[in-house]
C-alpha cells in the first residue's frame, strides 16, 4: 500500500450486471488502485474494472471468488460491499 499523492487516476471501465463490488478499506491512492486494477485484469482477461477510490470501492464483471483471490494477492483486503 502506498500512501503517497502523486500517481494520477486509475482505469475504468462499465460494468456488467454480473459484477461484485468490494469493499477494500486499505486502498488509498490510485498508485494502489493501479495495482488492484492490473491484478484483476491479469486474473480475469477482458473483465471491466471500475475503481471508486473516495469510496474505496473496487466493482468488477466476471468471477467474483477470482476477483476476490485477485484483490487479496496485489496485497490488499478486499470485502464484498453490499451494492
Amino acid at each position: 500500500m502506498c500512501n503517497c499523492e502523486a500517481h494520477t487516476g486509475a482505469k475504468t471501465a462499465v460494468p456488467t450486471a454480473e459484477s461484485v463490488t468490494f469493499q477494500v478499506d486499505d486502498m488509498t491512492c490510485a498508485h494502489c488502485a493501479g495495482t488492484i486494477t492490473k491484478s484483476l485484469e491479469s486474473a480475469l482477461p477482458g473483465s471491466a474494472v471500475t475503481i471508486d477510490l473516495p469510496t474505496k470501492r473496487v466493482t468488477v464483471s466476471g468471477d467474483a471468488a477470482k476477483a476476490e483471490a485477485a484483490i487479496a494477492t496485489a496485497g490488499y483486503t478486499p470485502l464484498r460491499a453490499v451494492n
